[in-house]
């Protein structure tokens, strides 16, 4: 048992790296073929093998240092969904469209890669509910894991055995491996993949639960963790907007492939930033930065486009053009940066981190009162309480030097 601990981690990975590197290189070889919906542009896939590798490399630095701690299974789990997605589409693109008959099996590799995504949610599901000490949050939760790998089963079934074309733009072929006498079942089994969901949204409702009742050093753990899954669906609300300015361009996809990317690596580096407790205290400031430089762009690019319409409406009869508007624009906008920046700071600190703003008042009053006290015991006794109020430590010394020389004098 203790030989498959250390060894299950590296067979795992080494099955994630061969199906990601046979995955990139059918995508590199099918690049020009544009298959959706059948799936995602090429781009799309490449950004899957960047994303599956960093919960790959994550998931084996934690398994192999945790063993019994299954999140890091998990995210192993969700790395070799993401890779064998790509491979199986992509090897069906390549044996069906790019180079036909040139690859044998594409029609089954093709009704394999439309359930992949089955794997991938699940063990999101399950790292929602596991995390971060790989234990369920109650005995409860069972009826859920097991209603989930009843589903998927389901599911997998429904979407991979029935019999019928494959979905477009592969539907001129039949699924290779579809059982007739599942066919008027499809209905019935494809249905419940949407419980997937239901119980995937559950999970994250329950990692919000238990993070609002963490204490001390768990609740930092639930910090980076909730932190880097909160980033995602703001990323998806940018693409959305994105597609709207944009269309459909590619410009726009490839932004938005780009986007959603290196948010969702965030989830899995919170996740060992947690899981291992390795600077756990930084999150307060990353959440504080985030948060105000996310309010100052958003403030300063509103600001900017309507001095650039206002200045227009100024100058362009004067100016004949948009240059003299969008430079002093540019100006002013500059010249608001720093104020501003002070500002929702100093907003974002009285609203999330009132007890910094109160230690740093109690500090400011503490440092006036120095020059003008003058009583030693006094002052000592104002320092033990502003430091008991300020950092609330177990237990507060003062060392006081004795110097021979100033006692002489």
């Amino acid at each position: 048992m203790r030989h498959l601990a250390r060894s299950g981690p590296w067979i795992a990975f080494l099955i994630w790296f061969t199906a990601a590197v046979a995955g990139l290189s059918l995508t590199i070889a099918t690049w020009g073929i544009n298959a959706r919906p059948f799936t995602d542009p090429a781009v799309a896939n490449v950004r899957d093998i960047a994303l599956c590798s960093v919960f790959a490399v994550v998931g084996l630095v934690l398994t192999a240092k945790r063993p019994w701690n299954v999140v890091g299974w998990l995210l192993l789990g969700v790395a070799l969904s993401l890779a064998l997605n790509v491979l199986f589409v992509r090897y069906a693109i390549y044996g069906l469209l790019a180079h036909p008959g040139s690859l044998p099996g594409a029609t089954v590799t093709a009704a394999l890669g439309s359930s992949a995504w089955v794997i991938l949610i699940s063990s999101l599901a399950l790292l929602f509910l596991t995390f971060p000490h790989g234990r369920l949050p109650s005995p409860r939760w069972w009826v859920a894991v097991w209603a989930l790998l009843v589903i998927d089963a389901s599911a997998w079934v429904g979407n991979t055995l029935v019999p019928g074309p494959l979905t477009r733009p592969l539907n001129a072929y039949d699924n290779p491996i579809g059982i007739g006498a599942l066919r008027s079942l499809r209905s019935a089994l494809s249905y419940p993949g949407f419980l997937i969901v239901v119980i995937f949204a559950a999970s994250a409702v329950s990692l919000v639960q238990r993070f609002r009742h963490a204490r001390g050093e768990e609740r930092q753990q639930y910090k980076w963790f909730t932190f880097a899954a909160a980033l995602f669906p703001v990323a998806m609300v940018v693409v959305q907007v994105l597609d709207a300015v944009f269309g459909q361009a590619s410009t726009a996809d490839t932004i938005g492939s780009t986007i959603t990317g290196i948010v969702a690596t965030a989830i899995p580096i919170a996740t060992a930033i947690a899981v291992l407790r390795y600077r756990l205290y930084e999150i307060d400031r990353i959440v504080s930065r985030t948060v105000v430089y996310a309010v100052l762009t958003v403030v300063l690019g509103g600001v900017y486009v309507g001095l650039v319409i206002a200045s227009e409406a100024v100058f362009a009869p004067v100016a004949g053009g948009s240059s003299v508007a969008v430079a002093l624009s540019t100006l002013a906008v500059a010249m608001l940066v720093l104020p501003v920046r002070a500002r929702v700071q100093r907003l974002v600190d009285q609203r999330f981190y009132r007890t910094k703003v109160n230690s740093e008042e109690m500090l400011a009053r503490f440092g006036a009162r120095l020059q003008r006290e003058s009583d030693l015991d006094t002052l000592l006794g104002e320092l033990d309480r502003v430091v008991h109020e300020a950092l609330q430590p177990a237990v507060v010394s003062v060392w006081l030097r004795n110097d021979p020389e100033t006692v002489a004098e």
